[in-house]
């Protein structure tokens, strides 16, 4: 094999029997990955790779912990590990370390039975940068209740709870993060540092005496003469002075064509070659397993290992192949990284928050108060309601209340307690949602009436176009693609709507849908609000469906008008199988001779007008509508009963989490940022918020970086100006697109990986959120620098936003923060402007459950039924004795809340 750099089997083939520790330092971050990838493959021992991290000698607020945590985590190991190969990108290996001694010295292990004061063990944790919170879910912290010290260690899968009897260390537990609950007993801990101290040293220095280093193609590294004399160099095969020769050539390279594959495999084995299919997921090795079974090819060794590329030994006889290159794609597999929670429901209360009592209203909670009632003494949730007027509710009865949902900018009216406001709101909501479940029930009625086609079961094909998916499904995604595939098999029209946030998955599960429709024999049409993102399905699809027979064509004002109506000719002729555009597609001009599915994306961003002419593609046809919006399963589960809707509430695999930085507005930080990312050949987003004065930034960051190019883009343009440049910047014409918030929806471009946000105390938080999930959309690491004015006066209201933004670069602690607002602008998209506004008067818990029973009400006079009406009593059980969690024990009210909670 000729390759360019270093051939990762070689170097797995000359150190295989090395015991000992060897750094392999690579060109590049995606050069490292892949080296480590391929020699997981051919290595015994572990091998680390040190991730790919900004030298970060500037100074920040807050930053994201995972890299700094992964990067302790390897010099943990080579401090402890005898064998252990670790790869490193140059730039990454050049940074500076503390002294291994100094490292090591920082460390404390602890043991059971050993002894220790409390307040000393919180002092070395404090000292070791872990940060002290009210409940340990995540590395670095540490939390601690009377007696109890809850430690998650860096490098660690699982936190260790630590139970004192006065010095002596009584017992330890792993304990699950989520649940909280105590898994399993151990009998001792290693805790490393959480923050890497600057030094004088390098990754090197860590190696043990007899460890090598090897450089991965040192002419490829600007940075050499930096690095420390190698025990090898690695340069391409057909250079004289290679360290190592090893007569390799490349292995074939399938794509999908399963015939040839198996013809090569019968020429290899009958020459007696050695034949190993890497096979990167369990699936992957028992579909090539049937397949090998069902071809009578016999003697090929299936392993359960990812390889990144083929290799073949003609001297030594031995092929082996990777799955990626027998298929189209490799599936990824999940990196075991913090699990992503679902979005369900929004229940943690705070002191001054808005509550709703079904019974009383909104008011607001003010706390937890100790109270003695007929000398029991209890904590009591104090609710404040209109006119002064006071509610006390038990702990064990906080059930009755839940968290008012609503706007971030619209403050509900808080009721009083004996007034009948409260009564003719909810009663005035009630009827607006019984007409909304009538009209969907309707429209679900009528729909049925509807003859639509009846598609067959997935065929082989199917399956093995769901198996080139890069990624692992959700299972979200899965139950999503299974509903919707059951749908478009019985022989009525489909209407099926799929909410998901941006960035869920949404558009491999319509692919799936397109894919079965096309394969069947029918033509499908997917319409779309921007020319943008007809530009982006239209590749996307083109590279997803790479190697099947299917014509894609995209309809819009990108095709000349000649090229126009060739396509049309070709539609009407049934000669293009998938038509991606804009409102064209609506156009009288078009006819389809034979469409069977028509995905919508964005319904809502559609005009009147556009929806009439809808209607008329609709007839007899399957469709599926996509939404941007993030549904949790409180609404999912009470719209499913009259609204065919699929969701995915679960985020997908995390691919590299982007690294936030929080930070003052600095020029150099902004340029270095802006180079290092076009040096990797990506590009960046630049983000500032005001038309008025966007073109001075512009002129600034040209001043700064003159050797990059430049665009600018703001909703002040014209639809077409606009759409030209951020076509050019998709394209790769220019390195930088300075835009206003324009580009939070709808854009994704993989290519981009780096995005500064100036002003950013200024934005909310939903709207950082959906900012940043605009870059990390591919295998690279990203980075988001939020920033504000230095030595600028902050109002209490940004100080307030601030702190939420440094604790959004925490481990998934934005999420919940942030879906809330998301969460009533997408409930509004998906049942309209004035159900939104009937939701933000009861809060949207409550919203949930009248139209939960509106729609078993409307089903039981429909079959005519008679609904049993169900009664919440509130049984109070009062042993009459003192119940209640000191607060020297948990001085969190929130914390204490929740305990109470899982109580109850």
């Amino acid at each position: 094999m000729i390759v360019s750099g270093i051939s990762e089997n070689r170097i797995a083939k000359f150190i295989s029997e090395f015991k000992g520790q060897t750094l392999v330092i690579a060109a590049g971050p995606s050069r490292a990955e892949r080296i480590a990838n391929d020699l997981s493959f051919f290595a015994s021992a572990r091998v680390m790779l040190l991730p790919d991290s900004l030298n970060e000698n500037f100074s920040y607020e807050a930053k994201s912990l995972e890299n700094t945590f992964d990067k302790l985590q390897v010099l943990s190991a080579m401090l402890k590990e005898d064998n252990l190969f670790v790869v490193a990108p140059v730039l990454t290996a050049l940074q500076n370390l503390p002294a291994p001694s100094e490292f090591e010295k920082a460390h404390l292990k602890l043991d059971k039975d050993s002894r220790i004061e409390r307040e000393e063990l919180i002092e070395s944790l404090v000292g070791m940068s872990y940060a002290r919170e009210e409940l340990c879910e995540a590395p670095g912290q540490f939390a601690v209740r009377g007696d109890i010290c809850d430690i998650f260690a860096v490098g660690s899968d699982y936190p260790v709870r630590i139970e004192l009897f006065d010095t002596e260390i009584d017992s330890m537990r792993v304990f699950d993060p989520y649940s909280q609950r105590s898994v399993k007993s151990i009998d001792s801990i290693e805790i490393y540092p959480a923050k890497i101290a600057e030094g004088s040293c390098h990754i090197w220095d860590y190696l043990k005496p007899s460890g090598i280093i090897a450089v991965d193609d040192p002419e490829r590294i600007e940075e050499a003469d930096r690095l420390p004399q190698a025990e090898y160099y690695f340069y391409p095969l057909n250079r004289a002075d290679a360290d190592i020769h090893i007569e390799s050539r490349q292995a074939p390279v399938y794509g999908g064509h399963m015939d040839m594959f198996a013809s090569d495999l019968r020429s290899y084995l009958s020459k007696g070659y050695e034949v190993t299919v890497a096979c990167s997921t369990a699936d992957r090795l028992i579909n090539i397993k049937d397949f090998l079974a069902g071809q009578n090819i016999e003697g090929v060794i299936l392993k359960d290992k990812k390889l990144a590329s083929g290799y073949e030994f003609p001297d030594e006889k031995k092929l082996y192949l990777s799955d990626n290159e027998i298929f189209p794609y490799t599936k990824k597999r999940r990196r075991k990284k913090a699990k992503g929670k679902e979005i369900k429901a929004f229940t943690d209360i705070k002191k001054g928050d808005y509550i709703v009592h079904e019974a009383h209203g909104v008011g607001r909670f003010a706390g937890v108060q100790k109270m003695t009632v007929a000398d029991s003494t209890k904590d009591y949730l104090r609710i404040e309601y209109a006119g002064n007027d006071v509610l006390y509710i038990p702990v064990d009865q906080m059930s009755s209340i839940q968290k008012y949902v609503g706007n971030d900018t619209v403050k509900p009216r808080v009721n009083k307690l004996a007034g009948a406001d409260w009564s003719k709101t909810k009663e005035r909501v009630k009827a607006a949602v019984r007409d909304m479940a009538e009209d969907f029930l309707k429209a679900a009625a009528k729909r049925v009436e509807t003859p639509g086609f009846a598609f067959e079961p997935d065929s082989s094909w199917q399956r093995e176009f769901e198996d080139s998916f890069p990624f692992e499904e959700t299972d979200d995604q899965l139950k999503a693609a299974e509903e919707i595939k059951e749908d478009m098999q019985k022989p009525v029209a489909m209407d099926r709507l799929l909410c998901g946030d941006v960035g869920y998955g949404k558009t491999e599960v319509a692919a799936r849908a397109v894919f079965k429709c096309l394969e069947q024999g029918k033509q499908a049409a997917i319409l779309v609000p921007t020319t943008i993102l007809a530009n982006q399905h239209y590749h996307s699809f083109i590279a997803r469906m790479a190697g099947y027979p299917f014509n894609i064509e995209m309809l819009s004002r990108f095709r000349s008008a000649k090229q126009q109506d060739e396509i049309l000719k070709k539609v009407a002729g049934g000669e293009v199988d998938l038509l991606i555009g804009t409102h064209r597609i609506l156009s009288k001009d078009i006819s389809f001779k034979d469409l069977g599915l028509l995905v919508i994306d964005e319904e809502q961003r559609f005009g009147v007008e556009h929806k009439e002419k809808l209607k008329n593609l609709k007839n007899n046809v399957d469709v599926l509508s996509l939404s941007a919006t993030p549904i949790p399963r409180t609404l999912h589960m009470s719209l499913t009963g009259i609204r065919n809707m699929s969701v995915i509430t679960e985020p997908p695999e995390d691919r590299y989490p982007v690294q936030t930085y929080v930070m003052e507005e600095d020029d150099a930080q902004i340029a270095a940022a802006i180079r290092r990312e076009v040096k990797r050949g990506g590009q960046v987003y630049l983000v500032y918020n005001r038309v008025n004065g966007i073109a001075k930034i512009a002129e600034r960051i040209r001043e700064l970086v003159p050797e990059v190019s430049l665009a600018v883009g703001h909703g002040r343009m014209s639809e077409t100006a606009l759409e030209d440049v951020i076509m050019d910047f998709t394209a790769g014409k220019y390195q930088v697109l300075l835009s206003t918030t324009i580009i939070e929806n709808g854009m994704d471009i993989p290519n981009v990986n780096t995005m500064i946000i100036l002003d950013a105390d200024k934005l909310g938080l939903s709207q950082l959120y959906q900012l940043r999930g605009r870059v990390g959309r591919s295998s690279r690491i990203a980075y988001c620098f939020l920033m504000y004015h230095k030595d600028k006066q902050l109002s209490e209201e940004a100080e307030k936003r601030l702190k939420a933004i440094r604790e959004f670069t925490e481990f998934g602690s934005g999420f919940r923060i942030a879906m809330r607002d998301l969460e009533i602008r997408g409930a509004g998209n998906v049942l309209g402007v004035e159900q939104s506004g009937h939701m933000l008067a009861v809060g949207y818990e409550l919203y949930c459950k009248l139209v939960d029973e509106a729609v078993k009400e409307l089903k039981a006079e429909q079959s005519g039924e008679t609904l049993e009406k169900t009664y919440e009593s509130d049984t109070e059980v009062n042993l009459g004795s003192n119940a209640y969690i000191p607060e020297e024990y948990i001085s969190d009210e929130i914390v204490r809340l929740d305990m109470y909670k899982h109580i109850a």
